[in-house]
């Protein structure tokens, strides 16, 4: 079972605060946020990030790169990976490399939005990111959101896209860095793959 012990520890204060079942995210560097510092130091690029890279034993065993290939596979956490590579097809193919798997937490709050977006970030936190969850409160707006499909959250016959008629532009939403734009600081090109029906969405927008 994944538990704290799992982990590099996390500031005593904030343990201290918590049932013991729980597992704060690991911000200085066993998280999702910590995911593209570690891809930009695989690459040579050190620099721009909000966030450090991956704790030393996990860092180490990425090495460097020319070219890195994140996939994401949503709602597979520690365990469910574990019980497929202990004994299984994984292991070999993951030691014959020099390999391992290495556990970290999400972010706060850990829904697919907010994980997805640190994921794409520079580092920054969801606190920092401003994308807080499946929906939130929105000051400028005054109203809940619904940031997956840009409209006020819980609106009857709300469109798609909606909150941009309220002046609220994806492009101009975040005040952090996305990935790509840290990237190309450093001169170095990346791409995402996306279905076509969300590549251009708002929300695909506001974390490109």
């Amino acid at each position: 079972m994944f538990t704290r012990s799992d982990l590099p520890p996390a500031p005593a204060e904030l343990i201290a605060l918590l049932p013991e079942t729980s597992v704060p995210p690991r911000y200085g560097g066993a998280s999702l946020v910590n995911v593209p510092p570690a891809i930009g130091q695989m690459l040579g690029a050190t620099g721009g990030w909000a966030a450090p890279a991956l704790y030393p034993e996990a860092q180490a065993s990425l090495g460097e790169a020319e070219r890195v290939l994140l996939l994401v596979l949503d709602g597979l956490g520690w365990n469910a990976l574990q019980a497929l590579y202990k004994g299984g097809e994984l292991e070999p193919i993951l030691d014959e490399r020099g390999l391992g798997l290495f556990p970290i937490t999400s972010v706060a709050p850990s829904t697919t939005p907010s994980a997805t977006t640190a994921l794409l970030g520079d580092g920054s936190a969801p606190a920092e990111n401003g994308l807080l969850g499946y929906s939130f409160f929105l000051p400028q707006v005054g109203a809940l959101i619904n940031p997956l499909l840009w409209h006020p959250a819980g609106k009857q016959k709300a469109k798609p896209g909606e909150l941009s008629d309220w002046g609220v532009e994806p492009e101009t939403f975040m005040p952090t860095r996305s990935v790509h734009e840290v990237l190309a600081g450093a001169g170095l090109p990346s791409r995402v793959l996306l279905p076509r029906a969300f590549a251009f969405s708002a929300f695909s927008r506001v974390r490109l």
